[in-house]
């Protein structure tokens, strides 16, 4: 991976399944944005929930890693938030990230604000 490009990382509870899916349009509208503004910045979108499958897919030239938290219990919500710590630590190797960007505060953001100050990385929240 390129060190030199920065890396905008986007932590949200859903994403998009598929291209053609517009059933988050805020959502998909943001990051078709920071697309077309900044050809030059890398953006990468952790979903927490949905899709419920674990994966990691292409959406309109951005990469996104699904971490299949589905709609499970509280210790669920453990692995699943170990899974997400994981990603963003690999990413931070790889990648060099700009910034964390969390939609809604929710436990994807509160993911990003305690990743974000342990390494010394920008978070911002969108409510």
């Amino acid at each position: 991976m390129n060190k030199q490009t920065h890396t905008l990382v986007i932590l949200t509870p859903a994403f998009a399944e598929a291209e053609g899916d517009s059933w988050l349009p805020a959502q998909e509208s943001f990051v078709r944005t920071v697309n077309r503004l900044f050809p030059e910045l890398k953006v990468v979108i952790l979903s927490f929930h949905f899709p419920e499958r674990r994966d990691t897919y292409n959406w309109y030239g951005n990469e996104v890693i699904a971490l299949g938290g589905g709609l499970k219990g509280k210790w669920n919500s453990l692995k699943l938030w170990r899974r997400a710590w994981k990603a963003l630590q690999h990413l931070r190797r790889k990648q060099n990230l700009l910034g964390i960007f969390s939609f809604f505060c929710s436990e994807s953001a509160f993911i990003g604000h305690h990743f974000a100050k342990r390494n010394g990385v920008q978070h911002y929240i969108w409510i």
